[in-house]
């Protein structure tokens, strides 16, 4: 609303111009008031990642970062710890914040059904990112980026049946989270994977590991355990397998092993140790940066891509190291 501002002045004629003057800068200063009002601000983009300490997720961070820099959007994000419980409270952390897209890179699948319903009833675009294709809820979802680990597993149990030529071979299975699908679904392809080869086997299953540390030190344990018996290595991601290669080094045993991720640090391992490969995933952040795109220009279809994984060793390892 505009106010009329009586201002006296000596003459008539000065008056009435002043006044003139006076309620032009009043709409004036009404117009820029609105202008700036209605200028809205950037897209927030929030990424909840299993881990930010990782080179894989602070390789994640970083593009983030850059394409959201490019781009002109904001970008927050929200570290787990590889734990469901910090990845719940993460992601309550970035929805306080009012974000329009929340990525999600899941420490597991199942059990943010909750914080994934919660973030759709807000109305933010929810994306979840390197998940299994065995995801339930989808209907709260604005996107999905989803592995087959079951293929990966069944890709694991191929590449062992190459390197062992026919020999019976005793295999250590170093799993990760207890409840996570990924774990689940990884060991369903491993063992129909091996069911087609009549000379490999599991020796033992190791549960439960976290972290490069814990597989340093179950690995420790399960070779004052088995010894020599173990024949061979399938570690459920790259940490655990170079946390395994950590205990190996240390008693100068050289055992192949064979992990899922495809990082770099992983590739380094296989061209100069006992490390026999690892599965590497299609990069998810490409399909991640156009799936953002197309939701800023309102084109909300539901979009499901499985990435493509690949088997990757001493003949194709430096691909992987920049």
């Amino acid at each position: 609303m505009v106010k009329y501002i009586q201002i006296t002045s000596g003459a008539g004629e000065s008056s009435l111009k002043l006044k003139i003057t006076v309620l032009c800068l009043l709409v004036l200063f009404t117009g820029c008031t609105r202008m700036s009002v209605e200028v809205s601000a950037p897209p927030l983009i929030a990424l909840s990642i299993e881990n930010r300490d990782s080179s894989l997720c602070i390789g994640i961070i970083n593009e983030m970062s850059r394409f959201a820099a490019d781009s002109g959007y904001q970008f927050i994000f929200e570290g787990s710890e590889n734990s469901l419980k910090g990845q719940i409270r993460g992601i309550t952390t970035l929805l306080e914040r009012d974000p329009d897209f929340l990525i999600i890179s899941p420490v597991t699948s199942l059990g943010l059904e909750d914080q994934i319903d919660q973030s759709h009833k807000r109305g933010v675009g929810t994306i979840l990112m390197n998940s299994t294709t065995r995801v339930h809820n989808t209907g709260s979802l604005s996107s999905i980026i989803a592995c087959d680990h079951v293929k990966e597993g069944a890709l694991v149990s191929e590449a062992f049946s190459t390197l062992s030529m026919g020999e019976s071979t005793q295999i250590l299975e170093i799993q990760g989270p207890i409840l996570s699908s990924v774990t689940r679904d990884l060991a369903l392809g491993f063992r129909q994977g091996l069911g087609l080869y009549e000379n490999l086997y599991i020796a033992a299953v190791i549960e439960n590991c976290g972290t490069r540390i814990e597989a340093y030190s179950d690995m420790r344990e399960a070779l004052e355990k088995y010894g020599s018996s173990i024949d061979a290595i399938f570690a459920h991601n790259d940490r655990l397998g170079l946390g395994v290669q950590d205990a190996l080094l240390e008693v100068g045993y050289k055992i192949p092993i064979i992990s899922i991720g495809g990082s770099t640090d992983a590739a380094k391992a296989i061209l100069s140790t006992s490390y026999y490969g690892t599965v590497y995933r299609e990069d998810g952040i490409s399909p991640l940066f156009s799936m953002i795109r197309k939701h800023i220009e309102n084109k909300s279809d539901f979009d499901s891509i499985v990435l493509k994984s690949t088997f990757i060793s001493a003949e194709n390892a430096r691909d992987l190291i920049p």
